[in-house]
């Protein structure tokens, strides 16, 4: 979320973006994100802001939060889509686990994320291993299994997410 402030302050006319730019702005930030998620990302925006089709949002207002801490129908929407997208995530990696066993090791968590998002880069995949084997320290590879209960939980309460080709693109780009 904070990216996508900074990324579009460069277009930003006094802290608002047209409303097609901040379309375009949603999209590269959400990479992978169906259209329709996009869209409802724009028209949520429209509704809190009371903004019509054509006028300018004025973004910053989508990030703030009433007296009482709550946020409004925008960032609702994001973190719904957000949590939907990392839970479809991790019941594609567990679809390519073994069920017959209790535990998963970690070989087997690495190559069913490799599966399931073949454009995850080594970081990414260190960071989740790490996360999930996290009682192992620096040696992941030889941490002991992990049950299915509390490697569901683990990446759940993470921030995973699928990666798409153009990420790995951008990344090898700036390496």
């Amino acid at each position: 979320m904070q990216r996508l402030q900074t990324e579009s302050e460069a277009m930003a006319r006094e802290d608002s973006l047209p409303g097609n730019a901040f379309k375009d702005v949603l999209r590269d930030h959400l990479k992978g994100r169906a259209e329709d998620d996009i869209q409802q990302l724009v028209d949520d925006a429209l509704i809190q802001l009371k903004a019509s089709r054509d006028a300018d949002i004025p973004y910053p207002e989508l990030f703030t939060e009433d007296a009482d801490g709550n946020h409004g129908l925008f960032l609702n929407t994001l973190k719904r889509q957000d949590k939907d997208a990392r839970e479809n995530y991790v019941n594609q990696i567990l679809a390519t686990i073994d069920t017959s066993r209790e535990s998963v090791r970690p070989g087997e968590l690495k190559k069913a994320i490799t599966l399931v998002d073949p454009h995850i880069d080594a970081s990414h995949m260190n960071r989740y291993l790490r996360w999930v084997y996290r009682d192992a320290g620096d040696n992941v590879d030889a941490a002991k299994p992990i049950d299915r209960s509390s490697l569901v939980n683990r990446l759940n309460s993470t921030l995973v997410h699928m990666h798409h080709k153009t990420e790995a693109k951008a990344k090898a780009a700036l390496s």
